[in-house]
């Protein structure tokens, strides 16, 4: 149906059964412009159903025109009596739809333009927009009150108890509570022990999710998950790796590490492929090389050091300085020496030893010695790896697509190109110690996701 072009809203009935969606504007030259319809899907069914919002342009009648706020998505929220709540083209309209009902039931006027809704519970209800909030009274249509809001909010999800909400605004490192029966805001839960959260770069949260049992506060910003524990109002963890950048395994210990764009690694147990845990480190994390149990040198490409980490109490124990961006580590057979490939540099590889901490400036490739000398073409991701006894490998694909293509080769000789879902992109590729497998990092999305392959027939 091209009226449901793409969805910008939805919302789910307390029971299951039905999910309201919000189309965006359609926009063709055939067509036309379309405002967004409104559409209720039957998932016991299958069926769509449009509720709302004109019907589709046809083909022969000229384009019609329509304002700006017409075009606009509509904004939704469904509470626990079944009702949905939904803007209307006016924008400061919130038009109640009652359980089962296609048309709306009654409208609450507002004197300001919702960009959000959400039930906090089946009595009352709240909208935000740009520099104010209202308290609802949903069954009886009415406002309750008005709430200064000093920001434009880009996420807001209700509490579990039912009497509080959260909110997020733009360029803030904060999340504001909001009391919705008292009508006033409580201690806001800071956001300062996220450094990658910084406003001037416009990462601002844009979801929120509240749970209960323990109470935690779940949140995205840009591609940063993080969750908060509602007890004690703070940053409680982050959640996994985000943006691969290094991705590295250790034969000895049997674990991968992935290093994370915005100062995370993340440790996985190669005998049961499961993540075991997350550690803060750095700024941006672009390669790590294991120095013994549980220790391990990672490259710090935002901090320009090198850090000592201890990576079972998840703390830096030691940097050292460079003159420039770490990007790829590679250790030498005596394991005191550390070749290190840095980032635009004229002279871009130094070695270092990690014993006096001396640092030596290569000139050129040439001047590596042997075992480095792929780190003259490798960044801190691998494109190709092979198993000296198996004969079995993996490598990136070259050619179009490439983003999503590896070629595996498997232990009888057979190479077999493998193409990944489109939303995988391939950043790197390594082979598990018992060289019948091969691993790929990938980004899903803005998610680390490693992909395991077996290279046996």
């Amino acid at each position: 149906d091209g009226r449901l072009y793409r969805v910008d809203g939805a919302a789910m009935s307390p029971d299951g059964k039905y999910m309201w969606l919000s189309s965006a504007r359609f926009d063709s030259s055939a067509w036309g412009a379309s405002p967004p319809g409104l559409f209720r899907v039957d998932l016991e069914t299958g069926t769509c159903e449009q509720i709302a919002g004109p019907p589709h342009p046809a083909r022969a009648n000229p384009a019609r025109k329509y304002n700006a706020d017409q075009l606009r998505p509509l904004v939704l929220a469904a509470d626990p009596a079944g009702r949905l709540l939904a803007t209307s083209e006016s924008r400061s309209t919130v038009s109640i739809y009652d359980k089962g009902r296609k048309v709306p039931s009654r409208k609450v006027e507002l004197d300001f333009v919702p960009t959000h809704l959400v039930a906090l519970s089946a009595d009352r209800s709240l909208a935000a927009g740009p520099g104010r909030i209202a308290v609802i009274d949903t069954p009886n249509s009415r406002v309750e009150r008005y709430a200064k809001l000093k920001g434009v909010p880009t996420a807001v999800c209700a509490a579990p108890d039912g009497q509080r909400a959260f909110l997020a605004l733009h360029r803030g490192d904060f999340i504001l509570v909001f009391h919705a029966a008292r009508g006033k805001f409580e201690k806001p839960v800071s956001l300062a022990d996220l450094p990658e959260i910084n406003p001037k770069r416009y990462r601002d949260v844009r979801t929120l999710l509240a749970l209960n049992q323990p109470p935690r506060l779940l949140g995205l910003a840009g591609y940063i998950p993080f969750v908060i524990d509602l007890r004690t109002r703070t940053l409680r963890q982050m959640i996994g790796a985000v943006d691969p950048q290094g991705f590295r395994i250790d034969r000895k210990s049997r674990k991968a590490y992935v290093c994370s764009r915005y100062g995370c690694v993340s440790i996985v147990d190669l005998d049961t492929d499961r993540c075991v845990g997350t550690v803060r480190v750095g700024r941006r994390p672009t390669d790590i090389v294991p120095t013994g149990k549980d220790t391990a040198i990672v490259a710090d490409a935002q901090g320009v050091f090198l850090l000592r980490v201890d990576l079972a109490r998840g703390k830096v124990t030691g940097r050292i300085k460079l003159n420039g961006q770490p990007w790829a580590l590679r250790m030498g057979s005596d394991g005191r020496q550390l070749g290190v490939r840095m980032s635009a540099m004229p002279r871009p590889f130094v070695v270092v030893d990690l014993q006096t901490q001396r640092v030596r400036v290569l000139g050129t490739a040439r001047d590596l010695p042997l075992e480095w000398q792929h780190l003259a073409t490798a960044m801190a991701l691998r494109t190709k790896a092979h198993a000296a006894r198996a004969g079995a490998g993996i490598r990136m694909s070259t050619g179009m697509a490439a983003y999503r293509v590896v070629h595996l080769r498997l232990t009888d000789g057979r190479e077999i190109p493998v193409t990944l879902p489109g939303s995988y992109k391939v950043k790197g590729v390594a082979l598990h110690p018992d060289e019948k497998h091969a691993y790929v990092a990938c980004d899903r999305l803005g998610q680390a996701v490693l992909v395991k392959f077996r290279l046996t027939p």
